[in-house]
């Protein structure tokens, strides 16, 4: 996706969200998915991997909108309303990955590559967030410096949470790199294996 494309899906996603009235902006605990995001979850639901990779690009959209509303101050509503309500999706959304990897963890799922890819987003939000809060004026800060301390918040525990269980999965499972080289290793060893059978086997009689 080229620049200019990137950022006029993003102020599409940026005009959707503006039609959806100052009351459902206003809620907290809202949806923050539309019914397409909702259905892609849905279907990946029994694949951690998948399902953890379509939030960690869902909760980057949102970030990607905070930050394109900062470039236009006519998108950021009145009293930054739309802003502040881009940072509660984010926290939503942050915290619903951390909820989805408590779930899968308790199954004994592997997930050492997503909590690789959820470490590595945090760690981005974590340095957007932080510059946002000291770019951000004392007129602005009391429109939206709730709903940042929250999105803050949850990323910072997200990203303490998610370390601790990478720890405790490559004790328990070992490094993702050392498994796929095992695994290239005994296909080798098979085929050789084959291989040699094949030369070995007996001529059938004429």
């Amino acid at each position: 996706m080229t620049r200019i494309t990137h950022r006029v899906f993003i102020s599409l996603m940026l005009l959707s969200f503006l039609g959806t009235g100052i009351t459902a902006l206003a809620q907290r605990h809202r949806d923050p998915l539309n019914d397409d995001e909702v259905n892609q979850l849905r279907e990946a639901a029994q694949e951690p991997e998948k399902r953890v990779k379509l939030y960690v690009g869902l909760a980057k959209t949102r970030m990607e909108m905070i930050e394109h509303m900062r470039t236009d101050p006519k998108l950021m509503g009145e009293n930054d309303s739309e802003l502040s309500a881009r940072l509660q999706d984010l926290a939503t959304l942050v915290d619903e990955i951390d909820d989805n990897l408590d779930d899968y963890n308790d199954k004994t799922q592997d997930l050492r590559k997503p909590l690789k890819s959820v470490i590595e987003m945090d760690s981005d939000f974590q340095v957007k967030l932080t510059e946002l809060k000291r770019t951000s004026t004392p007129e602005q800060l009391r429109n939206y410096g709730i709903a940042l301390e929250d999105a803050t918040d949850s990323v910072s525990e997200s990203a303490d949470s998610a370390r601790a269980m990478l720890q405790d999965q490559l004790a328990k499972r070992g490094n993702v790199k050392e498994d796929a080289k095992k695994d290239k290793e005994e296909k080798k060893k098979s085929k050789g294996r084959d291989d040699s059978d094949e030369v070995k086997a007996p001529c059938s009689p004429c």
